[in-house]
C-alpha cells in the first residue's frame, strides 16, 4: 500500500484535479491503518471535487469521508 501511495502522491502532484487519486490513496491508507491521513486526503479530494464542479468524485468522496469518520468501511 505504501508504493500505491507514493504513485498517488505522484499522480496529485502532476494533476491536483484528479479527483480520483484523492479517494483511491485514501482507500490505501485506510487499508494500512492509518485513518487521520485518509481524512486529510478525502478533505483535500473534496476540495478538489467542488473546484472543478465535479459532482460524482464528490459524491464518493463524502461517502468514504463518512465510513471513515464512523469507524466503518474497513479495509
Amino acid at each position: 500500500h505504501s508504493k500505491a501511495i507514493e504513485f498517488y502522491d505522484l499522480t496529485i502532484a502532476a494533476d491536483p484535479d484528479y479527483c480520483y487519486a484523492y479517494f483511491h490513496k485514501a482507500q490505501a491508507q485506510r487499508a494500512m491503518g492509518d485513518t487521520p491521513a485518509a481524512l486529510q486526503t478525502v478533505a483535500a479530494g473534496i476540495v478538489a471535487a467542488q473546484r472543478i464542479g465535479e459532482g460524482k468524485a464528490l459524491n464518493e468522496l463524502s461517502g468514504l469521508q463518512a465510513e471513515l469518520e464512523s469507524g466503518g468501511g474497513g479495509a
